[in-house]
């Protein structure tokens, strides 16, 4: 059985800071938004072996939480600067691109790519995914991360910051 983990970044502070897009900082409630999506994994028993993550900070910073929450080593984050800005394309030849030992990954980005990622998986337009969300997809008829487009979720579930 293999699980994915879309993750969108938390709540982060405007550009009233001054500061670069990639630089933004969580604000308040990003971080109540990040330890509550850890906890919805945790009391779901969803634990990712591997996390990716944009190198903004705002992502890292959301990641490093759910990890904290999770009780998960800082050696099974990958944080690459090309996951920022990025395409499906790119995302589909990172997750190809996984160990096959490791049946749950977590992917922590960007809108408007997880949303559009999530609408044409779950075959639902009406879905917003908004900061903090989480979308687990789980396929047990799966065998390899390398056949990813093969992926035909048996179930999916969602949590959306509004039903935390």
């Amino acid at each position: 059985m293999k699980r994915i983990i879309f993750l969108r970044h938390a709540k982060s502070t405007h550009n009233e800071t001054g500061l670069a897009d990639f630089n933004r900082p969580l604000n308040g409630r990003g971080i109540e938004e990040a330890l509550a999506a850890g906890a919805w994994l945790r009391q779901n028993k969803i634990k990712p072996q591997t996390l990716y993550s944009s190198l903004a900070i705002r992502c890292l910073h959301t990641s490093t939480i759910v990890m904290q929450v999770l009780k998960i080593k800082y050696d099974n984050l990958f944080a690459a600067g090309d996951l920022y800005e990025t395409s499906k394309e790119h995302i589909i030849k990172t997750i190809k691109q996984t160990e096959n030992k490791k049946n749950t990954i977590l992917l922590c980005n960007h809108n408007p790519l997880l949303d559009d990622i999530v609408k044409k998986v779950m075959r639902d337009d009406s879905i917003q995914f908004t900061t903090g969300s989480i979308a687990v997809l789980l396929s047990i008829q799966f065998h390899g991360w390398n056949l990813i487009l093969k992926m035909q979720p048996r179930k999916i579930m969602i949590n959306q910051k509004n039903t935390w």
